[in-house]
Protein backbone atom coordinates (compact mmCIF):
# COMPACT_ATOMS: atom_id res chain seq x y z
CA UNK A 1 0.00 0.00 0.00
CA UNK A 2 1.45 3.34 -1.00
CA UNK A 3 0.94 6.74 -0.81
CA UNK A 4 -1.64 6.98 -3.45
CA UNK A 5 -3.66 4.22 -1.49
CA UNK A 6 -3.53 6.66 1.80
CA UNK A 7 -4.18 9.71 -0.43
CA UNK A 8 -7.08 7.45 -1.52
CA UNK A 9 -8.52 6.43 1.76
CA UNK A 10 -8.11 10.97 2.47
CA UNK A 11 -10.68 11.26 -0.40
CA UNK A 12 -13.34 8.51 0.75
CA UNK A 13 -13.36 10.30 4.58
CA UNK A 14 -15.52 12.90 2.36
CA UNK A 15 -18.29 10.46 2.22
CA UNK A 16 -20.10 10.42 5.51
CA UNK A 17 -21.43 7.24 5.02
CA UNK A 18 -17.70 5.55 4.27
CA UNK A 19 -16.01 7.39 7.27
CA UNK A 20 -15.61 4.90 10.01
CA UNK A 21 -14.65 1.80 7.88
CA UNK A 22 -12.02 3.99 6.29
CA UNK A 23 -10.93 5.11 9.53
CA UNK A 24 -10.50 1.69 10.68
CA UNK A 25 -8.88 0.45 7.67
CA UNK A 26 -6.15 3.52 8.03
CA UNK A 27 -5.59 2.82 11.65
CA UNK A 28 -5.41 -0.94 10.61
CA UNK A 29 -2.59 0.09 8.27
CA UNK A 30 -0.85 2.15 10.33
CA UNK A 31 -0.31 -0.37 13.20
CA UNK A 32 0.84 -2.91 10.54
CA UNK A 33 3.40 -0.53 9.95
CA UNK A 34 4.43 0.20 13.26
CA UNK A 35 5.26 -3.00 14.31
CA UNK A 36 7.04 -4.11 10.74
CA UNK A 37 10.83 -3.71 11.28
CA UNK A 38 11.00 -3.70 7.51
CA UNK A 39 8.77 -1.17 6.49
CA UNK A 40 8.45 2.67 7.09
CA UNK A 41 5.81 5.09 7.08
CA UNK A 42 6.52 7.44 4.28
CA UNK A 43 7.24 10.87 5.11
CA UNK A 44 4.61 12.14 2.24
CA UNK A 45 2.19 9.89 4.17
CA UNK A 46 2.93 10.86 7.67
CA UNK A 47 2.62 14.99 6.17
CA UNK A 48 -0.87 14.70 4.01
CA UNK A 49 -2.53 12.59 6.93
CA UNK A 50 -1.45 15.12 9.33
CA UNK A 51 -2.66 18.09 7.22
CA UNK A 52 -5.73 16.41 5.61
CA UNK A 53 -8.63 18.45 7.10
CA UNK A 54 -11.02 15.48 6.13
CA UNK A 55 -9.20 13.99 9.10
CA UNK A 56 -10.08 16.42 11.82
CA UNK A 57 -13.60 16.86 9.74
CA UNK A 58 -14.58 13.22 11.18
CA UNK A 59 -14.15 14.64 14.86
CA UNK A 60 -17.16 15.94 14.91
CA UNK A 61 -18.63 12.17 13.97
CA UNK A 62 -19.32 10.67 17.46
CA UNK A 63 -17.25 9.16 20.34
CA UNK A 64 -15.87 6.66 17.91
CA UNK A 65 -14.67 8.64 14.69
CA UNK A 66 -12.88 10.79 17.49
CA UNK A 67 -10.93 7.60 18.72
CA UNK A 68 -9.93 6.01 15.42
CA UNK A 69 -8.59 9.91 14.26
CA UNK A 70 -6.87 10.51 17.45
CA UNK A 71 -4.84 6.85 16.81
CA UNK A 72 -4.23 7.54 13.46
CA UNK A 73 -2.69 11.46 14.80
CA UNK A 74 -1.13 9.79 17.47
CA UNK A 75 0.47 7.04 15.17
CA UNK A 76 1.64 9.97 13.07
CA UNK A 77 3.14 12.08 15.34
CA UNK A 78 5.41 9.47 16.78
CA UNK A 79 7.38 9.03 13.55
CA UNK A 80 8.19 13.04 13.68
CA UNK A 81 11.29 14.58 14.56
CA UNK A 82 10.96 17.25 16.79
CA UNK A 83 13.74 19.65 15.45
CA UNK A 84 12.38 18.75 11.73
CA UNK A 85 11.90 22.19 10.36
CA UNK A 86 8.24 21.97 8.97
CA UNK A 87 7.02 20.66 12.37
CA UNK A 88 4.59 23.83 13.09
CA UNK A 89 2.94 23.63 9.35
CA UNK A 90 2.26 19.90 9.95
CA UNK A 91 0.59 20.43 13.32
CA UNK A 92 -0.58 23.52 12.59
CA UNK A 93 -4.18 22.09 12.14
CA UNK A 94 -4.25 20.21 15.22
CA UNK A 95 -2.88 23.05 17.46
CA UNK A 96 -5.26 25.30 16.44
CA UNK A 97 -8.14 22.47 16.78
CA UNK A 98 -10.76 24.01 18.95
CA UNK A 99 -11.15 20.89 20.97
CA UNK A 100 -8.71 21.19 23.63
CA UNK A 101 -7.90 17.27 23.48
CA UNK A 102 -6.32 17.42 20.12
CA UNK A 103 -4.14 20.32 21.16
CA UNK A 104 -3.42 18.14 24.55
CA UNK A 105 -2.24 15.25 22.23
CA UNK A 106 0.20 17.39 20.22
CA UNK A 107 1.74 18.76 23.30
CA UNK A 108 2.00 15.57 25.22
CA UNK A 109 3.79 13.84 22.36
CA UNK A 110 6.11 16.64 21.45
CA UNK A 111 7.01 16.49 25.39
CA UNK A 112 7.45 13.17 25.14
CA UNK A 113 9.80 13.11 22.14
CA UNK A 114 11.48 16.17 23.65
CA UNK A 115 12.32 14.05 27.21
CA UNK A 116 13.73 10.94 25.25
CA UNK A 117 15.71 12.86 22.43
CA UNK A 118 17.05 15.22 25.45
CA UNK A 119 18.12 12.02 26.70
CA UNK A 120 20.03 11.34 23.73
CA UNK A 121 21.13 14.97 22.53
CA UNK A 122 20.89 17.33 25.05
CA UNK A 123 21.11 20.39 22.63
CA UNK A 124 17.59 18.97 20.96
CA UNK A 125 15.55 21.56 20.73
CA UNK A 126 12.03 22.61 18.85
CA UNK A 127 11.56 25.71 16.35
CA UNK A 128 11.06 28.74 17.48
CA UNK A 129 7.16 28.61 15.70
CA UNK A 130 6.78 25.57 17.76
CA UNK A 131 7.61 27.54 20.98
CA UNK A 132 4.85 30.24 19.92
CA UNK A 133 2.71 28.10 19.76
CA UNK A 134 3.38 26.23 23.04
CA UNK A 135 3.67 29.79 24.76
CA UNK A 136 -0.23 30.35 24.04
CA UNK A 137 -1.01 26.83 25.24
CA UNK A 138 0.23 27.53 28.59
CA UNK A 139 -2.21 30.11 28.62
CA UNK A 140 -5.05 27.82 28.15
CA UNK A 141 -7.88 27.45 30.79
CA UNK A 142 -7.95 23.71 30.35
CA UNK A 143 -5.13 21.89 32.12
CA UNK A 144 -4.63 19.16 30.29
CA UNK A 145 -3.36 21.63 27.74
CA UNK A 146 -1.76 23.61 29.87
CA UNK A 147 -0.04 21.52 31.91
CA UNK A 148 2.43 19.92 29.30
CA UNK A 149 3.37 23.01 27.84
CA UNK A 150 4.72 23.78 31.31
CA UNK A 151 6.95 20.73 30.93
CA UNK A 152 7.65 21.83 27.46
CA UNK A 153 8.94 25.38 28.18
CA UNK A 154 10.63 24.28 31.09
CA UNK A 155 12.93 22.12 28.70
CA UNK A 156 13.14 24.67 25.81
CA UNK A 157 13.29 27.72 27.60
CA UNK A 158 16.51 27.72 28.86
CA UNK A 159 18.05 29.28 25.16
CA UNK A 160 15.28 31.32 25.18
CA UNK A 161 14.14 33.09 28.29
CA UNK A 162 16.25 36.14 27.48
CA UNK A 163 14.11 36.56 23.93
CA UNK A 164 12.10 39.82 24.81
CA UNK A 165 9.07 38.37 22.73
CA UNK A 166 9.32 35.09 25.04
CA UNK A 167 9.38 37.76 27.84
CA UNK A 168 6.76 39.51 26.78
CA UNK A 169 4.38 36.47 26.45
CA UNK A 170 5.13 35.57 29.65
CA UNK A 171 4.21 39.11 31.54
CA UNK A 172 0.98 39.15 29.00
CA UNK A 173 0.22 35.82 31.14
CA UNK A 174 0.38 37.93 34.84
CA UNK A 175 -2.92 39.89 34.01
CA UNK A 176 -5.18 36.64 33.08
CA UNK A 177 -6.83 34.32 35.70
CA UNK A 178 -4.82 33.14 39.15
CA UNK A 179 -5.06 29.83 37.51
CA UNK A 180 -2.70 31.56 34.50
CA UNK A 181 -0.43 32.75 36.75
CA UNK A 182 0.20 30.03 38.77
CA UNK A 183 1.07 28.57 35.13
CA UNK A 184 3.73 31.40 34.45
CA UNK A 185 5.16 31.32 37.96
CA UNK A 186 5.71 27.30 38.30
CA UNK A 187 7.80 27.67 34.90
CA UNK A 188 9.65 30.02 36.34
CA UNK A 189 10.58 28.22 39.20
CA UNK A 190 11.36 25.04 36.70
CA UNK A 191 13.53 27.21 34.65
CA UNK A 192 15.02 28.76 38.21
CA UNK A 193 16.47 25.57 39.28
CA UNK A 194 17.99 24.52 36.91
CA UNK A 195 20.84 26.95 37.85
CA UNK A 196 22.38 30.52 39.40
CA UNK A 197 22.30 31.77 35.81
CA UNK A 198 18.48 30.43 35.14
CA UNK A 199 17.56 31.37 38.97
CA UNK A 200 18.61 35.28 37.45
CA UNK A 201 16.88 35.42 34.04
CA UNK A 202 13.41 34.06 35.81
CA UNK A 203 13.47 36.77 38.42
CA UNK A 204 10.69 38.69 36.33
CA UNK A 205 8.24 36.27 37.25
CA UNK A 206 9.77 35.36 40.48
CA UNK A 207 9.52 38.28 41.97
CA UNK A 208 5.87 39.05 40.98
CA UNK A 209 4.87 35.93 42.66
CA UNK A 210 6.45 37.26 45.60
CA UNK A 211 4.27 40.38 45.39
CA UNK A 212 1.58 37.87 45.17
CA UNK A 213 2.18 37.08 48.88
CA UNK A 214 0.17 40.03 50.24
CA UNK A 215 -2.71 38.98 48.58
CA UNK A 216 -6.11 38.68 50.54
CA UNK A 217 -6.50 35.32 49.29
CA UNK A 218 -5.50 32.91 51.70
CA UNK A 219 -5.47 29.93 49.44
CA UNK A 220 -3.46 31.62 46.49
CA UNK A 221 -1.32 32.40 49.20
CA UNK A 222 -0.99 28.93 49.73
CA UNK A 223 -0.86 28.23 46.06
CA UNK A 224 1.89 30.75 45.31
CA UNK A 225 3.79 29.20 48.50
CA UNK A 226 3.34 25.88 47.32
CA UNK A 227 4.76 26.82 43.72
CA UNK A 228 8.28 28.58 45.00
CA UNK A 229 8.57 25.50 47.96
CA UNK A 230 10.64 23.45 45.29
CA UNK A 231 13.06 26.47 44.76
CA UNK A 232 14.57 25.74 48.36
CA UNK A 233 15.75 22.02 46.74
CA UNK A 234 18.66 23.94 45.76
CA UNK A 235 21.18 26.17 47.08
CA UNK A 236 20.98 29.35 44.89
CA UNK A 237 17.26 28.56 44.99
CA UNK A 238 16.83 28.44 49.02
CA UNK A 239 19.43 31.94 48.98
CA UNK A 240 16.91 33.46 46.59
CA UNK A 241 14.68 32.99 49.18
CA UNK A 242 15.96 34.14 52.35
CA UNK A 243 17.54 37.05 50.34
CA UNK A 244 13.85 38.25 49.50
CA UNK A 245 12.81 37.59 53.10
CA UNK A 246 10.24 35.17 52.31
CA UNK A 247 10.41 33.37 55.38
CA UNK A 248 9.61 36.71 57.20
CA UNK A 249 6.81 37.09 55.43
CA UNK A 250 5.54 33.32 56.22
CA UNK A 251 6.09 34.53 59.62
CA UNK A 252 3.74 37.78 59.35
CA UNK A 253 1.01 35.56 57.96
CA UNK A 254 0.91 32.84 61.12
CA UNK A 255 1.23 35.09 62.99
CA UNK A 256 -1.51 37.27 62.26
CA UNK A 257 -4.25 37.24 65.62
CA UNK A 258 -6.65 37.64 62.79
CA UNK A 259 -6.56 34.44 61.24
CA UNK A 260 -7.82 31.27 62.50
CA UNK A 261 -6.15 28.51 63.24
CA UNK A 262 -6.75 26.18 59.57
CA UNK A 263 -4.91 29.17 57.82
CA UNK A 264 -2.08 29.58 60.03
CA UNK A 265 -1.85 25.96 59.10
CA UNK A 266 -2.55 26.31 55.48
CA UNK A 267 0.54 28.69 55.10
CA UNK A 268 3.46 27.04 56.61
CA UNK A 269 2.16 23.60 55.73
CA UNK A 270 3.42 23.84 51.71
CA UNK A 271 6.89 24.20 52.99
CA UNK A 272 6.74 20.77 54.52
CA UNK A 273 6.15 18.92 51.16
CA UNK A 274 10.31 18.46 50.98
CA UNK A 275 12.42 17.11 54.10
CA UNK A 276 14.19 20.24 53.81
CA UNK A 277 11.30 22.53 54.34
CA UNK A 278 10.24 20.08 57.37
CA UNK A 279 13.46 20.81 58.96
CA UNK A 280 13.66 24.81 58.34
CA UNK A 281 10.44 25.31 59.49
CA UNK A 282 11.65 23.54 62.89
CA UNK A 283 14.65 25.72 62.97
CA UNK A 284 12.85 28.56 62.25
CA UNK A 285 9.47 28.42 64.10
CA UNK A 286 9.64 26.10 66.58
CA UNK A 287 7.33 27.93 68.79
CA UNK A 288 5.00 28.95 66.15
CA UNK A 289 4.43 25.33 64.95
CA UNK A 290 4.19 24.24 68.14
CA UNK A 291 1.38 26.71 68.67
CA UNK A 292 -0.36 25.80 65.79
CA UNK A 293 -0.60 22.04 66.02
CA UNK A 294 -1.82 22.50 69.58
CA UNK A 295 -4.80 24.96 68.59
CA UNK A 296 -5.79 22.95 65.54
CA UNK A 297 -6.80 20.08 67.29
CA UNK A 298 -9.45 21.59 69.26
CA UNK A 299 -10.52 24.03 66.33
CA UNK A 300 -10.93 20.81 63.77
CA UNK A 301 -14.46 20.26 66.14
CA UNK A 302 -16.13 23.45 65.12
CA UNK A 303 -14.96 23.55 61.34
CA UNK A 304 -17.28 22.50 58.81
CA UNK A 305 -17.07 19.77 56.41
CA UNK A 306 -15.45 21.36 53.53
CA UNK A 307 -12.97 22.66 56.40
CA UNK A 308 -12.49 19.78 58.05
CA UNK A 309 -11.35 17.76 55.00
CA UNK A 310 -8.86 20.46 53.88
CA UNK A 311 -7.25 20.51 57.15
CA UNK A 312 -6.60 16.62 56.91
CA UNK A 313 -5.16 16.85 53.40
CA UNK A 314 -3.12 19.53 54.97
CA UNK A 315 -2.18 17.14 58.02
CA UNK A 316 -1.32 14.40 55.23
CA UNK A 317 0.90 16.74 53.53
CA UNK A 318 2.78 18.04 56.53
CA UNK A 319 3.43 14.09 57.61
CA UNK A 320 3.85 12.52 54.63
CA UNK A 321 7.36 11.63 53.35
CA UNK A 322 9.17 10.06 50.37
CA UNK A 323 11.39 7.29 50.71
CA UNK A 324 13.69 6.38 54.01
CA UNK A 325 14.01 9.29 56.72
CA UNK A 326 16.82 9.44 58.88
CA UNK A 327 16.40 9.89 62.35
CA UNK A 328 16.49 13.50 62.19
CA UNK A 329 13.49 13.99 60.53
CA UNK A 330 11.59 10.52 62.39
CA UNK A 331 12.19 12.34 65.52
CA UNK A 332 11.13 15.74 64.43
CA UNK A 333 7.11 14.62 62.81
CA UNK A 334 7.58 12.52 66.34
CA UNK A 335 7.55 15.46 67.91
CA UNK A 336 4.93 17.21 65.53
CA UNK A 337 2.48 14.30 65.99
CA UNK A 338 2.60 14.75 70.26
CA UNK A 339 1.57 18.55 69.80
CA UNK A 340 -1.03 17.59 67.22
CA UNK A 341 -2.28 14.70 69.60
CA UNK A 342 -1.23 15.89 73.29
CA UNK A 343 -0.34 11.99 74.00
CA UNK A 344 1.18 8.90 72.52
CA UNK A 345 -2.05 7.81 70.97
CA UNK A 346 -4.89 8.93 68.37
CA UNK A 347 -7.87 8.93 70.62
CA UNK A 348 -8.25 12.21 69.32
CA UNK A 349 -9.05 11.13 66.08
CA UNK A 350 -11.23 8.01 66.73
CA UNK A 351 -15.08 10.26 66.91
CA UNK A 352 -13.70 11.67 62.93
CA UNK A 353 -12.93 8.22 62.23
CA UNK A 354 -16.86 7.22 63.36
CA UNK A 355 -18.26 10.31 61.89
CA UNK A 356 -21.49 9.49 59.86
CA UNK A 357 -20.16 12.22 56.63
CA UNK A 358 -17.92 9.26 54.61
CA UNK A 359 -15.30 12.42 53.21
CA UNK A 360 -14.64 13.56 56.77
CA UNK A 361 -13.72 10.01 57.49
CA UNK A 362 -11.82 9.06 54.32
CA UNK A 363 -9.77 12.50 55.25
CA UNK A 364 -9.05 11.58 58.37
CA UNK A 365 -8.11 8.11 57.43
CA UNK A 366 -5.93 9.32 54.88
CA UNK A 367 -4.79 11.63 57.13
CA UNK A 368 -4.07 8.75 59.27
CA UNK A 369 -2.30 6.53 56.82
CA UNK A 370 0.62 9.57 56.22
CA UNK A 371 1.34 9.08 60.28
CA UNK A 372 1.43 5.42 59.90
CA UNK A 373 4.07 5.51 57.43
CA UNK A 374 6.45 5.82 59.91
CA UNK A 375 6.72 3.14 62.92
CA UNK A 376 5.80 5.40 66.09
CA UNK A 377 2.67 6.30 63.96
CA UNK A 378 1.35 2.92 63.75
CA UNK A 379 2.95 2.77 68.25
CA UNK A 380 0.55 5.64 68.59
CA UNK A 381 -2.45 3.51 66.63
CA UNK A 382 -1.61 -0.01 68.72
CA UNK A 383 -2.02 2.41 71.95
CA UNK A 384 -5.46 3.68 71.58
CA UNK A 385 -8.03 1.72 72.84
CA UNK A 386 -10.48 0.30 70.43
CA UNK A 387 -8.54 1.36 67.16
CA UNK A 388 -7.74 -1.80 65.69
CA UNK A 389 -10.94 -3.68 66.44
CA UNK A 390 -12.68 -0.49 64.93
CA UNK A 391 -10.66 -1.37 61.61
CA UNK A 392 -10.87 -4.63 61.04
CA UNK A 393 -15.44 -4.17 61.77
CA UNK A 394 -16.40 -4.38 58.46
CA UNK A 395 -20.39 -4.36 59.76
CA UNK A 396 -20.14 -0.51 60.44
CA UNK A 397 -18.98 0.62 57.26
CA UNK A 398 -20.90 1.43 53.93
CA UNK A 399 -19.46 3.52 51.89
CA UNK A 400 -17.00 2.51 49.12
CA UNK A 401 -14.67 5.13 49.39
CA UNK A 402 -13.96 4.58 53.35
CA UNK A 403 -13.60 0.67 52.72
CA UNK A 404 -11.28 1.13 50.08
CA UNK A 405 -9.80 3.78 52.44
CA UNK A 406 -9.32 1.43 55.66
CA UNK A 407 -8.45 -1.36 53.41
CA UNK A 408 -5.02 0.74 52.18
CA UNK A 409 -4.12 1.59 56.43
CA UNK A 410 -4.98 -2.54 57.49
CA UNK A 411 -2.54 -3.08 54.33
CA UNK A 412 -0.02 -1.15 55.42
CA UNK A 413 -0.50 -2.31 59.71
CA UNK A 414 -0.17 -6.02 57.91
CA UNK A 415 3.32 -5.64 56.89
CA UNK A 416 4.56 -4.02 60.52
CA UNK A 417 6.42 -5.92 63.28
CA UNK A 418 4.72 -3.62 65.75
CA UNK A 419 1.60 -6.06 66.60
CA UNK A 420 1.47 -9.69 67.99
CA UNK A 421 0.87 -13.04 66.59
CA UNK A 422 -3.35 -12.60 66.51
CA UNK A 423 -3.56 -9.30 65.70
CA UNK A 424 -1.23 -9.48 62.75
CA UNK A 425 -3.17 -12.69 61.47
CA UNK A 426 -6.39 -10.69 61.58
CA UNK A 427 -4.73 -7.74 59.69
CA UNK A 428 -3.50 -10.00 57.51
CA UNK A 429 -6.70 -12.52 56.84
CA UNK A 430 -8.67 -8.60 56.25
CA UNK A 431 -5.74 -8.44 53.33
CA UNK A 432 -6.50 -11.14 51.64
CA UNK A 433 -10.46 -10.94 51.34
CA UNK A 434 -9.89 -7.47 50.27
CA UNK A 435 -11.70 -4.52 50.75
CA UNK A 436 -15.48 -5.24 50.18
CA UNK A 437 -15.56 -8.55 51.77
CA UNK A 438 -19.18 -9.12 53.29
CA UNK A 439 -19.72 -12.14 55.55
CA UNK A 440 -22.36 -15.10 55.05
CA UNK A 441 -25.38 -14.77 56.98
CA UNK A 442 -23.93 -18.39 58.09
CA UNK A 443 -21.10 -16.88 59.53
CA UNK A 444 -22.83 -13.88 60.89
CA UNK A 445 -25.49 -16.74 62.40
CA UNK A 446 -21.96 -18.11 64.47
CA UNK A 447 -20.56 -15.26 65.24
CA UNK A 448 -23.27 -14.34 67.40
CA UNK A 449 -23.65 -17.95 69.10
Amino acid sequence: MSESWFCEQIENLRIQESRLSTLSEIRVRLSEIDGSRNEQLDVLVINRLLSAPEMYDCLEDGHESYQLVTDILSSCMSHLSINQSNLPSLLRRALTHPQPRIQALVFNTILKKLQRERRENPNSDIPAELVYHVLKGLRHERPEVGVPAIGILSIVLKSRIAEESVKGSLLDMLSSSETIKCRAYELAVNLAKQSPYMLQQSEFLLDRALSELDNDDVLFQVNILEILVPLAEQNHGLLYLEERRVFEIISRCVENPDQNPLDHLLIPANLTQSKKGKLLLDQIYPALIKEILEEITSYLKNLSTDLKNRAFSTLEIVFSTDGVNDKEIEEMLRKWFSYLSGAENMQFLMDFCRNPFPDIKVACLSFIKSVCLHRWGIVALKGTAGFVEYLLDRKIEFDKEAKYKKFELISLLANSDVFDIQIKLQLRTYVNEGPYFRQSIMDIATEGN
